[in-house]
This record gives C-alpha cells, sequence and structure tokens, in this order.
C-alpha cells in the first residue's frame, strides 16, 4: 500500500487541515468545507480550494465557524449557484415588473440568473420557445 502527500490551499487561509468539496445532481449547490488555523474570508467573500495544483471548488463563504478548543476556523461554502437559492427575485417597481415574452426556456433561465449576479451560464441544448 503506497500513501501520497496531498496539499491543499484556499485563498486566505492560512495551515489548511482538510478540505472537502462535494458536488452532484442531487444538490441544489456545491459545497466545500475547508478547515483551517485562520483566515481573513468573511460570509460572502469569494473563495478557491486548491488540491495538488488542482482547482477543486470556486464560490462563497455561506459561513466562518471558530472551533474550540482545536483553534481552528472552519469555512462553509456553496458554488456560484447558491446566489440563485439565496436572491429573492421580486421587482423594486410594481409598475415594471420582471416579464419576457416569446422567450427560450434556457434565455429565460439565463435572465433569472443575471439578475441573481450569475452570468456564466452556457449551454449547447436547443430549447423551445414558450410565451
Amino acid at each position: 500500500m503506497s500513501y501520497s502527500d496531498l496539499s491543499g490551499s484556499a485563498t486566505g487561509c492560512t495551515d489548511i487541515l482538510s478540505i472537502t468539496a462535494e458536488e452532484s445532481y442531487s444538490q441544489l449547490s456545491g459545497t466545500c468545507i475547508i478547515e483551517c488555523r485562520s483566515t481573513t474570508k468573511q460570509v460572502g467573500d469569494s473563495i478557491t480550494a486548491v488540491i495538488n495544483g488542482t482547482t477543486v471548488f470556486t464560490g462563497f463563504v455561506k459561513k466562518v465557524e471558530t472551533l474550540e478548543p482545536e483553534f481552528m476556523a472552519r469555512l462553509s461554502c456553496n458554488d456560484p449557484l447558491i446566489k440563485a437559492v439565496d436572491y429573492f427575485l421580486a421587482s423594486d417597481d410594481p409598475e415594471a415588473p420582471f416579464q419576457r415574452n416569446n422567450i427560450s426556456s434556457l434565455n429565460l433561465i439565463k435572465d433569472l440568473l443575471t439578475e441573481a449576479s450569475i452570468t456564466n451560464v452556457t449551454s449547447t441544448e436547443p430549447t423551445p420557445v414558450f410565451t
């Protein structure tokens, strides 16, 4: 049996103890738990986790905990899709509601995600037009 050393890093974190990244179709958003000795990150900050030179997660910090007596920080993070879950889409002006006509379902989804500041949506699949 052989073992290999893993090296991990995360933006704004020092002395990484563990990185656990999960992504699946059954989750609304990819998640990452980063445990480290210290961090400069706060809730809402962007973060990237790397293991052995490969980026395994890019997203946003959702929760920062200080664990005692271990004297370490645990960051709970989600990928950018969490913004769509967190963002409440409502018009600031009742006279100008969010509306679209004769638009493909893909373009409607893109427009809704743009409202939540998610603009890197791509797809090669054709979608039907609906009104």
